[in-house]
């Protein structure tokens, strides 16, 4: 083999053909096939395995990758801000503590009349202005001319919480932030939502043995989730909500309904079957639009479910309904809520209030004073905030063990290291030779070569962040005329193997948010893939070319993903990285202000941040390193301050680690 690739090498001064210069495709397999798409769909096939863990594993299993164990839980301290009379009820105006130093602001509804009240936790969905949305005013007015308190508040970087503290879409980059930090956003909510038990509970007004949930949509997942992790909730009404985490595969679903390493040990089925017998009635549209919660999968998990109820003699405390709708929460699903509410409660009423009193959103704003407002941080400056404080320790440390950070980073990671099963060279396409590799675990990885005329020492193998096509000619031919060749690879879901289904659900949301969320549903993520990726195609150049200098070219996302390597798989080789993103904190305030170049969320991995960030990463990496240009995640140029800072925090990281890597900034 090694032979034949030298042959080839020396063919690429007289391999001349027209569009010589334009990087041609390797696999040419039909984008309508998509073999991206198609690893992450058998990926999912095997990881669907029997579910059989107890009740009590699942529980530690989701505690544990929710990271519900990991926060600081403060005083409830609850304040009301002002009151509003409307007749039968009070509308409470409220803040109160989740976590330490962490301040929500909420709507309190409370009937008049003697309690105390049953109590109703209702959590809105991705619908505008967050708790003051319609849909969500309906359901709460409903509940409290009804005789039941209502909850709502504002989700994680929802509503009143979002930048400038002014609604805003609290998915996407920004919400995987607190996943990078260690904390994925659905469980910040989870966490939350127990919080706003704990205050529902002691208020002497509510009957703290009838406590409900229900919300719609990112609601209703909401409602699904605390329902079934928290004992204290007796009944749940979730709607448009309810299918199989399977379902949420390669869809169009938020990130706030993601669950790392989630369909490795569960399924939906298996969350309710957990709570058995608690009741709990499923409400679902059959017009709805998202192929996630359609009524075909919400059978799925009903059926599934259905089995464990009845063997616990309760098939009727786990119900559905359907309703000839689109993806809403209408009067008559509300209505079915309340009665199934009112069973489960044993209340008796001869007649329904479904009178409503729409209020604007700009009177149901809570936080009406800049001291309220620095009381609720927003999802960037607290991430920010958090990353401060751990950066600040560990810079503090005395000493850093080497080993024991690689191997956390590996445990991150979830590697599984693959190798080559067949390389095989197609014909030459102009001056560009062309090869596959075929892995162990199916994956197949297109390489572009150009050579230079004489016999090649130095070789740089590139991973481009944007795909091979996007790589500058102008640098490649530079390469190639200084007598180096040039390796030019398309990694997982980039260039020739982008998934053309997955970047058209993407839509306007940042590119790999279908792919990303995907993996990490499956226990992978697109770094892991990538760097299982670099560690095969790094280490056949190495076995063919064994004396030759080698050098890694990367950008952005993939320097990261490189340095990634540098830290895992030591070695003497020289990476050019340009672009660097200095940290995956976001350096922007709101999620509209990300420039169109910036990060995309193939960089996300959970925990990185608290594990080091981006700085630990170069401070680790063995060989040489060239950094060519800072970028923060919203795609700007950094500062020269905030360079220097990242410098400085990188030879002192190197100290403690006792590293003599050579780093040079440009």
């Amino acid at each position: 083999m090694r032979f034949y690739i030298y042959f080839l090498f020396m063919m690429a001064s007289t391999s001349m053909a027209i569009g010589q210069d334009e990087i041609p495709e390797v696999l040419g397999i039909p984008k309508h096939l998509d073999r991206t798409a198609n690893y992450v769909q058998h990926r999912l096939k095997e990881v669907c395995m029997q579910h059989n863990g107890s009740k009590e594993s699942i529980y530690g299993y989701v505690t544990s990758h929710l990271g519900l164990d990991k926060a600081e839980m403060g005083s409830l301290d609850v304040q009301v801000v002002k009151e509003m009379d409307l007749g039968d009820f009070v509308l409470r105006y409220i803040v109160f503590q989740t976590m330490e130093g962490v301040y929500v602001p909420a709507h309190l509804y409370v009937p008049k009349g003697k309690g105390p009240f049953p109590a109703v936790l209702n959590s809105h969905g991705h619908w505008p202005n967050g708790k003051s949305g319609e849909i969500v005013q309906r359901t709460a007015q409903l509940l409290a001319r009804n005789g039941y308190v209502c909850l709502t508040m504002d989700a994680w970087g929802s509503g009143e919480r979002g930048a400038n503290h002014v609604h805003e879409y609290h998915g996407a980059s920004l919400g995987s932030s607190l996943l990078d930090l260690g904390v994925p956003l659905m469980g910040m909510q989870v966490l939350e939502n127990k919080r706003a038990i704990d205050l529902l509970q002691s208020l002497e007004y509510v009957d703290s043995g009838r406590i409900a949930a229900t919300g719609a949509s990112g609601g209703g997942n909401q409602t699904f989730w605390i329902s079934t992790l928290d004992e204290r909730i007796k009944a749940a009404v979730p709607v448009v909500s309810i299918g199989t985490f399977e379902s949420y595969i390669l869809n169009s679903n938020c990130v706030c309904e993601l669950l790392p390493h989630g369909l490795m040990h569960l399924e939906t089925s298996d969350m309710l079957a957990a709570v058995a017998p608690k009741p709990i009635k499923i409400l679902s549209a059959l017009r709805d639009g998202n192929a996630a919660f359609n009524v075909g999968e919400m059978l799925r998990t009903f059926n599934k479910a259905q089995t464990f109820y009845s063997d616990m003699h309760a098939r009727e405390n786990l119900a559905y309904e359907l309703f000839d709708e689109k993806h809403d929460y209408t009067l008559p699903m509300r209505l079915s809520m309340l009665d199934w509410f009112d069973s489960c409660f044993d209340v008796k009423r001869n007649k329904v209030d479904t009178l409503f009193y729409q209020i604007r959103d700009a009177e149901l704003r809570v936080l009406d004073d800049n001291t309220l407002k620095n009381k609720v941080p927003t999802t960037s400056s607290y991430v920010r905030k958090r990353a401060e404080y751990l950066s600040k320790e560990l810079l503090s440390a005395s000493h850093l063990d080497a080993r024991g950070k690689v191997g956390e980073l590996a445990k991150m990671l979830h590697v599984e290291r693959d190798r080559v099963q067949l390389a095989e060279s197609i014909p030459d396409q102009g001056k560009y030779h062309r090869l596959v590799i075929s892995t162990a675990q199916g994956k197949l990885i297109p390489l572009v070569i150009e050579s230079p005329a004489e016999v090649p020492n130095k070789l740089k193998i590139v991973f481009g962040s944007k795909g091979n096509r996007e790589v500058a000619p102008e640098k490649i031919s530079g390469w190639v005329k200084a007598g180096e060749t040039v390796v030019l690879v398309d990694l997982f879901g980039l260039g020739e193997r982008s998934s053309t289904s997955a970047d058209q659900i993407d839509g306007q949301l940042p590119r790999f948010h279908t792919l990303s969320r995907s993996l990490l549903w499956l226990g992978e993520s697109m770094m892991s893939i990538w760097l299982s990726e670099m560690d095969v195609v790094i280490g056949y150049i190495k076995k063919e070319f064994p004396n030759a200098e080698i050098e890694v070219v990367c950008d952005r996302e993939t320097a990261v993903c490189a340095l990634m390597y540098g830290a895992m798989y030591p070695s003497a080789m020289q990476y050019l990285l340009s672009d660097l993103p200095y940290s995956y904190v976001p350096d922007y305030v709101a999620a509209a202000d990300r420039t169109k170049e910036g990060t995309n969320m193939a960089i996300h991995l959970p925990g990185i941040i608290s594990w080091g960030d981006v700085q630990l990463l170069l401070a680790l990496g063995k060989g040489t390193f060239y950094v060519d240009g800072l970028i923060g995640t919203s795609g700007r140029k950094v500062l020269k301050s905030e360079q220097l800072d990242f410098e400085y925090k990188v030879k002192r990281l190197k100290e403690l680690l006792n590293n003599e890597s050579v780093i040079h900034f440009n």
